[in-house]
């Protein structure tokens, strides 16, 4: 009898989880119902979890009063898989719910406003979806909130701010909308506030102000609007501001209250368009201060010298003029100073010498004139000199010998002169020097090519003369291997030679551009080993030195004019005039795009016949007409589904034009980040663009004869047609990939920034692998929606997967509604795992086209398209 009365009243409450269940309490019975909504769950777990025991209070995980109530129920990081029901609202004695890192989805239940006990409650870094419940607004004891890395949505609830004991917020990282609730400032006893990574928009709420107790405040990644709130100043106890990446405007009104706590403050990627203050300079705590790309003006303040801890100020990217104020050499502490890309003028002061412990000093792209102070070549720990661009001179002292870490050290496009001093060869961790284009003579130091760590080694556009030393000891093997090796890092220098060998594992560079040592000159030894450097003119060096690379290019391929006239030969004059007409002679209303390879116009010839020109101006010069060139050689011979088709082009004087299909929905950089995007993109759509553009480097790689090489694969270069297929472009960089052991490499680094290979990085190197590691990282921005010129998004996705295997973590927010698909996540995972693979450090372990076209057929897309150049 009294186990009958039993087994009904437990199955009158929840009767279709009873049948194995004797009398074990109501929450043990409560916490079986959840267990059965769930899919997957470790064995250590499912075994404990007994269902003939009285209570649960034995259970993994679960922990009960004297009472037998649960009071805690934690499973974070068991890599449960399911749904989170109603059940729970039946633990009404529940202190703690912790089921972090795990894989729920669906709805928060609303019943969990029943557990009024609840004082500390973390979903984070699940798969929830939907709106926070408004029970919450139940959860009076609530301190401490953690929703985050989940894809909520919705508003942000003005009755879950008014908790009167919440200290701990963390919502950061969904895909909340509307504002930030404006009574933010009920809460009286917040410290930490995450509401970063979400779409929160309009003003930061005054009432802010009133958080007396606020410590972090995170609000970065958001379209939040309007000035920084005066409030803010108000928060004594304020440690931690991040309000990057929204558009913020107005002056900041930061610094004229108590901020003696702050210790980091990122301003960075807004739209200020003022001043710094001065009041920042009595932040006497503060370690960390940057504020990139956001249009300030005016000055530096000479207040941030009272800044004695500041260990990181990057203001970079901006419009700062004046002098760089000489009190910074006070910050005894200062490690990375970046005030590169401003309007900075005069003298370097030479106080920097004081900062004793600054390792990264990066002042390029300003207008800074004079001499390095002396002082500077003394700071013994400093590991970067970026000073490039700028129109500072003198000569390089023996100091240099001083700098014992420094590993890279770029002084182009200024006007050093002098010799340069036999130290820096003594240094061995350099392993990027750059001297391009000032006014440096004599020889290069003897030792300099023989650091173990130099990887680059740019002295173009001097006025070396003498060998290309290699008379000191023997080329390391690692430098003679590198890939790719040229002489043409010293290219500009007209009296500098480099020996002939008549033995040994190096000869004369065939079709070198430097003319050969003679033996019988008087005062000359010989040399044993000809030095091979690599060159980097990468994507901030001009045109100039972009043209400059091609005539060099020109000359290597050692094609008469006369048969780049001919493989040039213009296409019909009357579409020519058509063209001209539709586009009222290239007006700019027609521009559709600019780039560094030309600008883009649209042409409507007639009804569907809607076209994009694209018009380069070489102004004359060999090298533009050679881009031009091998951009019609390379396109007017490819023919596939993926790749934009050559229509007709055209050659004139100065100028070339090229005439492609128009593509209606852009580029896919477009789609990606454009500010007027669609909030979502799905997921079927995302494979379709990842699988046909690994078909067209497919047939780029594969099946051309010779293959071809694109050199430049990014969202930009990749158009969508109206039905979102994917089109390979703009091949002016691209490079027929000559398969001859003799075949010499272009002399400038090609590609963009964020999607170049590792080993690219600072060298020349044409190959297919370098491509892979291209589509790889297009892979990521894909699944990510990231730029990866805003984030090292390889290091980034790697670190995140790797740490935790959660693609919550990583994938757009917009897409984890589709994760109720188990179909679509394994796509998801399954792509990541292969953008992983391409984005490999090693060349040689990244797959090849093939491979990849074939790894996402077999997941359950559309089957590869094959076709053969002709």
């Amino acid at each position: 009898m009294k186990f009958f009365l039993c087994h009904f009243l437990l199955l009158f409450s929840f009767s279709a989880s009873l049948h194995a269940v004797f009398c074990l309490n109501s929450d043990g019975v409560a916490l079986l119902s959840l267990f059965r909504q769930w899919t997957s769950m470790p064995s250590s777990l499912s075994s404990s979890w007994n269902s003939s025991d009285s209570t649960p209070c034995k259970w993994v995980g679960i922990e009960c009063d004297s009472k037998n109530n649960v009071v805690s129920f934690n499973l974070t990081g068991y890599a449960i898989s399911g749904q989170l029901g109603p059940e729970i609202g039946h633990l009404r004695q529940l202190e703690t719910i912790d089921l972090s890192t795990n894989d729920f989805f669906g709805n928060i239940p609303e019943e969990l406003g029943n557990c009024s006990a609840l004082k500390n409650f973390d979903l984070s870094s699940n798969r929830f979806t939907g709106q926070i419940p408004g029970n919450f607004k139940y959860l009076q004891n609530l301190g401490f909130l953690s929703l985050f890395s989940n894809s909520l949505d919705g508003e942000i609830p003005e009755s879950l701010f008014r908790i009167p004991g919440l200290q701990v917020v963390y919502l950061n990282d969904n895909n909340f909308n509307g504002s930030i609730p404006r009574n933010v400032g009920d809460l009286s006893e917040v410290v930490t506030l995450w509401l970063n990574g979400n779409r929160l928009s309009n003003t930061i709420p005054e009432s802010i102000g009133n958080c007396s107790k606020l410590q972090e405040l995170y609000l970065n990644d958001n379209n939040l609007v309007g000035v920084l709130p005066e409030s803010l100043n108000n928060l004594e106890n304020l440690a931690y501001l991040d309000v990057s990446n929204n558009s913020l405007i107005g002056s900041i009104r930061l610094g004229s209250g108590n901020c003696k706590n702050f210790d980091t403050l990122v301003l960075s990627f807004n739209n200020f368009s003022a001043e710094i203050p001065p009041g920042l300079g009595n932040c006497s705590s503060l370690t960390t201060l940057a504020i990139v790309g956001s249009n300030l003006t005016g000055t530096i303040p000479s207040s941030f010298g009272l800044l004695d801890k500041l260990s990181y100020l990057d203001l970079c990217e901006n419009h700062l003029s004046g002098k760089i104020p000489p009190e910074l050499g006070q910050c005894k502490s200062l490690e990375t100073l970046r005030l590169y890309t401003n309007q900075l003028e005069g003298k370097i002061p030479n106080e920097l010498g004081m900062l004793s412990n600054l390792q990264d000093l990066e002042l390029f792209s300003n207008n800074l004139t004079g001499e390095i102070p002396l002082s500077i070549w003394k700071i013994s720990r400093l590991e970067n000199l970026l000073v490039y661009s700028n129109s500072l001179s003198g000569e390089l002292p023996s100091e240099l010998s001083q700098l014992t870490y420094l590993k890279n050290i770029s002084l182009y496009n200024n006007q050093f002169s002098g010799v340069i001093p036999q130290s820096l060869g003594i240094n061995s961790s350099l392993v990027q020097v750059e001297f391009t284009n000032n006014k440096f003579t004599g020889e290069i130091p003897p030792n300099l090519c023989f650091g173990k760590q130099l990887r680059v080694l740019n002295m173009g556009l001097n006025q070396f003369h003498g060998r290309i030393p290699s008379d000191v000891g023997p080329i390391p093997e690692s430098l003679i291997k590198l890939p790719d090796s040229s002489p043409s890092s010293f290219l500009g220098n007209p009296s500098l030679c480099v020996n002939c060998l008549s033995s040994g594992s190096l000869t004369c560079f065939g079709n070198s551009y430097l003319k050969p040592c003679y033996h019988h000159s008087s005062g000359l030894r010989g040399l044993s080993r000809i030095a091979i450097v690599l060159i980097v003119l990468g994507a901030s060096l001009s045109l100039v030195f972009v043209l400059l690379g091609l005539v060099c290019l020109f000359l290597l391929q050692r094609r008469s004019k006369q048969e780049l006239e001919i493989s040039a030969e213009e296409g019909p004059s009357s579409l020519l005039n058509k063209v001209m007409k539709a586009t009222e002679n290239l007006n700019d209303r027609y521009v559709i795009g600019k780039g560094a390879h030309g600008v883009v116009y649209k042409a409507l010839l007639g009804p569907n016949k809607v076209f994009a020109l694209k018009k380069l101006v070489f102004g004359g010069h060999k090298a533009g007409r050679m881009s031009m060139i091998r951009e019609i050689e390379t396109v007017g011979k490819v023919r596939h589904r993926n790749l934009v088709r050559l229509e007709e082009f055209w050659l004139r004087k100065d100028c070339g034009l090229v005439m492609y299909r128009y593509m209606e929905n852009g580029s896919l950089h477009d789609v990606l980040h454009a500010t007027n995007q669609s909030p979502i993109l799905e997921w079927n759509v995302r494979y379709k663009i990842a699988i046909g553009i690994a078909h067209g480097l497919a047939y780029l790689h594969h099946d051309c004869d010779p293959a071809i090489v694109h050199r430049d694969i990014k969202p930009q270069n990749i158009l969508l047609d109206s039905e979102m297929e994917p089109h390979i472009s703009d091949f002016g960089i691209a490079k027929l990939l000559d398969q001859s052991p003799s075949s010499t490499s272009s002399i400038f680094v090609p590609g963009t920034v964020g999607y170049i290979a590792p080993e690219n990085a600072f060298t020349t190197k044409k190959s297919r692998e370098s491509d892979v590691y291209s589509y790889g990282v297009v892979l990521l921005e894909l699944i990510t929606r990231r730029k990866p010129m805003d984030i090292d998004i390889v290091g980034w996705v790697s670190s995140v997967w790797s740490n935790t295997k959660e693609i919550n973590h990583i994938v757009d927010s917009s897409l984890k509604e589709e994760f109720l698909d188990s179909n679509i996540r394994e796509q998801v995972i399954g792509l990541l795992s292969v953008a992983l693979e391409c984005t490999n450090k090693e060349p040689n372990n990244r797959p090849d086209m093939r491979q990849v076209v074939k790894r996402l057929s077999n997941m359950n897309m559309n089957p590869p398209t094959t076709s053969k150049c002709s």
